[in-house]
């Protein structure tokens, strides 16, 4: 008895102990879980509902913990003038020493940053912080912020529950104390960050209105002030507001939308909006439905896309598929041509007087567009009539799962690939410019390695890269670059002077002139910060290809993307093939996002400040507001968007046989 006693002790205290290494450890070295905490979600720090933050105080330079397993996916120095606002810079930890010269030269850089020109209470560079995101995986992320460096970790790095991070240092300006803040996050949104640590919660996000946004009808005034905020914000905020449409144009689509308000839904709001969102013709520029979801999850029985200029039967349910690569000429009793025009005019975000982007759209993406135009519920029904003469009938379904016989992109790969062929080529795939500081070094590792082995061709393949970081940009540049270079000629703002509008953002509320560097010049409007007040970037002396160089573009290769293939272009670098990138050549809008919040509608205006202007010198293979246009053009067609051919990758590799 007193044996059996013994082993079930023994299996509580092994639950015990099983039940507390589920738990997340406590980030305070030497400190109980739950000891110092001084503010927990839902708690006033002052005046300020701290809605998502386990604020924990401990001593100065005590030593912080990694609470979980996972990868360090950003680190930078921030300063939070709100609980709801921060300024940040990051910081490259491949190119700079750690000491306590650096961490105090980039608390105070960033003090005086901020305080040049604000209106606001003067930054502390005491309340500078670091700030280190973890992913630990499956969506989920933990930030900590309020950190002093211990090590300059590289993102990309991995960390083990338990390795020393970083020491407590100050985390927000109305914390007198020394403290670290802890927050959590599941699938992009605010998470609970006490129960991973055992603690008893105190989290919970506050109800929002219980608006069915697709549904109800706001008044007209509601929507005249939505209307209001929306223009003003452009207006006053946008650098590129009138580059592509004049303004006698664009006050008359205003006036337009405006006569046209009165009692509809959030999502018919949208739509009445969209009009401007096509004349503004920027791709960095979306009307998002923050609060709700467009489009549910029903999916019609067949996708159809426009090939060529007529509507085809692309993909389908097993039960169609002898219909596949059909024409239709109907949709629920719909001339085909005029929908096709409808949904057109619905697909915003285009750059410039570039279509192919809205072309390529209307072949991948035709029913996304044609679910948010009809707002498409569960059990509609589709009537198709088909060139042939046929009716196909039946309705969206949520079970509804169409074969994926259409590619529509490589979103689903890894950030990067690489590979060699033969030993004479070197081929490598870029999908993001969002690139995480190991993989950069994995990068350069290659080109280090091609160029060990005397391999003089390089592939570098950007369809289908949307972008990401300038930096990640201009470094990877730099590895083929022969001359120093600068990525953009000048950049342009409206005002540089704090903004009316700000007051309806979620990000800018409480800043204030975020643009003082930049000054007039006779003869233009807006503000200028001219490229000598960055230095010219120099050819990686470490890393170089000095070799014949290919670059792979398509409608999709956006933003720092298109940037890119343009340097390319710029200093005879290498080589373009395949199509017009989906980025204007000669300037972008494309940093600095304000997120305008629509007073009650549930929509967001995400919308640049800043416009990069890349070149001001013409060059006759590149209309005003188009692309970086190839040297080669393969034209697309249907076969490459069922992945029979990638007729862009095979041209290339005849065009280098020709040269071996």
């Amino acid at each position: 008895m007193r044996k059996l006693f013994q082993i079930i002790v023994l299996l509580l205290s092994f639950e015990s102990v099983f039940a507390q290494s589920t738990y997340d450890l406590w980030p305070i070295q030497g400190a109980k879980v739950g000891e110092g905490v001084l503010y927990r979600p839902n708690d006033y720090i002052v005046n300020e509902l701290n809605i998502e933050n386990l604020i924990i105080g401990a001593e100065e330079n005590t030593n912080v913990l990694c609470p979980k397993d996972g990868k360090i996916t950003s680190i930078a120095y921030v300063y939070h003038s709100s609980l709801a606002n921060l300024v940040s810079t990051s910081i490259n930890a491949g190119k700079v020493v750690l000491s306590d010269q650096l961490d105090k030269g980039m608390r105070i850089n960033l003090a005086a940053y901020i305080n040049k020109g604000s209106k606001g209470k003067p930054a502390d560079s005491r309340f500078v912080s670091l700030s280190i995101t973890i992913t630990t995986g499956k969506g989920e992320n933990y930030v900590i912020s309020g950190l002093r460096p211990v090590k300059l970790f590289k993102t990309g790095e991995l960390v083990r529950r338990g390795d020393v991070i970083a020491k407590v240092g100050y985390c927000y300006w109305k914390i007198d104390k020394p403290s670290i803040s802890f927050s959590r996050s599941l699938a992009t949104k605010a998470a609970d960050p006490m129960t991973v640590f055992g603690l008893k919660t105190t989290f919970s996000l506050h109800a929002e209105k219980k608006i069915d946004y697709l549904t109800f009808k706001h008044p007209a005034d509601s929507l005249l002030k939505a209307f209001y905020i929306f223009r003003s914000a452009l207006e006053e905020g946008h650098p590129g507001l009138y580059d592509y449409t004049a303004r006698v144009t664009m006050d008359s689509i205003f006036e337009d939308v405006k006569n046209k308000i009165k009692p509809m839904t959030s999502e018919e709001f949208r739509n009445l909006l969209l009009p401007v969102m096509l004349a503004l013709r920027d791709s960095h520029t979306a009307l998002r439905a923050s609060q709700y979801k467009i489009v549910n999850d029903s999916e019609a029985p067949v996708v159809l896309g426009v090939v060529d200029g007529k509507l085809i039967v692309l993909s389908c349910i097993d039960k169609y598929k002898i219909y596949l690569g059909q024409e239709v000429i109907k949709v629920n009793a719909e001339d085909a041509n005029e929908l096709i025009q409808k949904v057109r005019n619905t697909v915003v975000g285009v750059d410039g007087f570039i279509e192919s982007s809205r072309d390529r759209a209307l072949m991948n993406s035709f029913m996304k567009y044609y679910r948010m135009l009809y707002q498409v519920n569960d059990g509609f029904l589709l009537n198709l009539t088909l060139a042939t003469g046929e009716h196909l009938e039946d309705r969206f379904s949520k079970t509804n799962r169409p074969e994926p016989n259409v590619k529509y992109d490589r979103t689903e790969q890894a950030n990067f690939r690489t590979q060699t062929k033969a030993n004479k080529y070197a081929y490598l795939c870029l999908n993001t410019f969002d690139l995480l500081q190991k993989e950069e070094d994995e990068i350069q590792n290659f080109i280090k390695d091609i160029v060990a082995r005397n391999i003089q061709s390089l592939i570098i393949d950007l369809r289908f890269n949307h972008g990401g970081s300038p930096d990640v940009m201009n470094n990877l540049f730099a590895l083929f670059a022969n001359v120093s270079f600068q990525s953009n000629f000048q950049r342009q703002v409206n005002k540089n002077d704090t903004y009316d509008f700000f007051k309806y953002t979620s990000n800018f509320a409480n800043t204030g002139n975020v643009f003082p560097e930049y000054k007039s010049v006779d003869g233009k409007t807006g503000y200028y910060l001219n490229a000598e007040h960055s230095e010219l970037i120099k050819p990686n002396e470490n890393f170089h290809f000095d070799g014949t160089v290919y670059v792979l573009t398509n409608e999709y290769s956006f933003s720092a993307s298109a940037v890119f293939a343009g340097l390319m272009l710029k200093y005879n670098r290498g080589t373009i093939v395949g199509r017009e990138t989906g980025s204007t050549y000669y300037q972008l809008n494309a940093e600095s996002f304000a997120r305008v919040m629509l007073a009650e509608t549930g929509l967001e205006l995400y919308m640049p400040l800043v416009k990069d202007i890349f070149s001001e010198d013409r060059i006759p293979r590149i209309p005003w507001g188009r692309g970086v246009i190839p040297d080669y053009i393969i034209n697309p067609t249907v076969d490459e968007a069922y992945q029979k051919e990638d007729k862009i990758l095979n041209f290339t590799y005849d065009l280098l046989s020709k040269i071996q």
